[in-house]
């Protein structure tokens, strides 16, 4: 469910739930009313994510923000867990990012590239913003 929720904001679409929201349970609030996911699903730019990366079971999505920071979603289409290093350079021009995770809420530094382990069908979504 996060990575279908993750990928719907990312590609900007219309946001809907078949569920009672009056008694969705904690798992599905957590989901459903992420503060972050829904800012980059609302982006003012309005612009979809476009696919950068499409190899091995992992796919890289890519989204100017108005801020001129960027959303990015990796997701493992697998059904085995796989690592992945994210490069800076598939993003954009700059060479160093400083990368906020938007699932877990933190601040995960700055850096060039990021290794990332994902379970099956598991979906990491970052906003970085160009480090000066």
């Amino acid at each position: 469910y996060q990575s279908h929720m993750s990928l719907w904001c990312l590609l900007a679409a219309p946001l809907l739930s078949s569920c009672d929201l009056r008694s969705m349970n904690d798992a599905t609030s957590t989901i459903l009313l992420n503060p972050e996911l829904l800012d980059i699903n609302q982006d003012e730019l309005g612009l979809q994510a476009s696919q950068v990366y499409n190899l091995g079971g992992i796919r890289v999505f890519r989204k100017a923000l108005k801020d001129g920071s960027v959303a990015v979603a990796v997701l493992n289409t697998s059904k085995k867990e796989k690592q992945f290093t994210l490069n800076a350079s598939l993003l954009g021009k700059e060479s160093k990012y400083q990368w906020r995770d938007v699932l877990q809420h933190v601040d995960a530094g700055t850096f060039s590239s990021l290794l990332l382990k994902l379970q099956p069908h598991q979906t990491a979504v970052f906003k970085l913003v160009a480090a000066h």
